[in-house]
């Protein structure tokens, strides 16, 4: 039996055209430079759903990462 990798595996699905594969979000080194007085954590928020109807849409996928960030608005990394 010959192993593929979990990439070609994700390739393979796609080219039949029934499947759509994530991929995971590669982290961003965190800066540790700046006082963590001067930082806060926030969360980016990813929300798909199969329209804007609340009573007849459903949520279909849902992501979240959590970073860090300076006062001045500056992404320090994530927080993985």
């Amino acid at each position: 039996m010959q192993h593929t990798s979990l990439e070609d595996q994700a390739r393979t699905l796609e080219a039949t055209g029934a499947y759509r594969v994530l991929r995971r979000i590669a982290p961003l080194p965190l800066e540790t430079q700046v006082p963590r007085d001067q930082t806060r954590v926030s969360l980016f928020l990813d929300l798909e759903t199969t329209g804007l109807d609340p009573a007849c849409h459903e949520i279909i996928e849902f992501g979240m990462v959590p970073f860090v960030y300076t006062l001045d608005g500056h992404i320090l990394g994530t927080l993985w």
